[in-house]
């Protein structure tokens, strides 16, 4: 008798340099890159870390496979994982899955992608990010920054008047 395939609903993915577990169990994301990857010169080869961001579906096995593809479609790094699923998840109640040490590489700027199949069916796009070519290293003043717009103040709820 075959083992039940499970099923999960693609969410997000994060991608980051490392990722480290708490004794409590809370997940450290650390050295996340938020709208692509800086290199100072292509062809590069980065050691990376993935935060996958699902909800389950369908209890049972789920073979999971995250590739990440150059501007031409290509093939950069590709790796594979089994979830099992032992329940659904609620509507907007993610689980992750980290994975770090995959090695990618990257051939030249433009838009890459990573993809993710569940159980060797269609692939999904998950993540687009730039790779980009620098000519200063991280951290310099050359490298292009996005502007962080202040939040709005917090406002304390009233109880409601009985």
């Amino acid at each position: 008798m075959s083992e039940q395939k499970g099923k999960i609903k693609p969410i997000a993915l994060l991608l980051c340099d490392d990722v480290r577990k708490e004794v409590t169990q809370k997940e450290i994301y650390v050295g996340v890159f938020t709208h692509g990857v800086a290199v100072t010169n292509v062809p590069a080869q980065l050691v990376l870390s993935v935060v996958f961001l699902f909800e389950s579906v369908a209890i049972g096995e789920v073979e999971i496979e995250i590739e990440f593809r150059d501007p031409d479609g290509n093939s950069m790094g590709k790796i594979g994982a089994s979830i099992h699923i032992t329940g659904v998840s609620k509507p907007m109640h993610f689980e992750t899955m980290a994975i770090s040490g995959l090695i990618v590489r990257l051939p030249k700027a433009g838009d890459g992608s990573v993809v993710v199949r569940q159980n060797n069916g269609e692939w999904e796009k998950v993540r687009g990010f730039d790779i980009q070519v620098l000519k200063t290293l991280p951290g310099q003043d050359a490298i292009p920054r996005a502007s962080i717009l202040q939040p709005p103040p917090f406002e304390q709820s009233q109880p409601a008047s009985s």
